[in-house]
């Protein structure tokens, strides 16, 4: 995330979760960005002006050696003047990382259940 690198976490798609849900460990070095300094955590939400929004970082994910780069573009979503970071500094169970619609709107997802996998490409536009 950023900056920070971590490898070795384990991951779910979840196309019933609007935002990324990411454990602290992962999370808080990326909001560390001076570009977050100015937004309100609300329990893990934050939420800023988006005045700013040009400042915020990309997120890259690197799934199966495909680098994924998701834009503050893509993750910040205005509502009444204010830009909500679409990314949720929580601890899902295991320690997962939660993939939902932020990232899954920007790939093509193949789930394969009879080989209980889920494959990732980016999307084209």
């Amino acid at each position: 995330l950023g900056s920070t690198t971590a490898s070795n976490h384990y991951a779910i798609a979840d196309t019933g979760t609007s935002l990324l849900c990411i454990p602290p460990t992962l999370a808080d070095p990326f909001f560390e960005d001076s570009a977050f300094d100015g937004c309100d955590n609300q329990n893990g939400l934050r939420i800023c002006e988006c005045s700013a929004r040009s400042s915020f970082p990309s997120l890259k994910f690197t799934i199966g050696g495909t680098v994924y780069e998701i834009t503050n573009e893509e993750y910040l979503i205005e509502d009444q003047g204010y830009c909500i970071v679409g990314i949720e500094t929580i601890t899902p169970p295991g320690g997962l990382i939660v993939l939902g619609d932020i990232f899954l709107r920007n790939v093509v997802a193949v789930f394969d259940l009879g080989n209980e996998t889920v494959g990732f490409a980016p999307a084209t536009q």
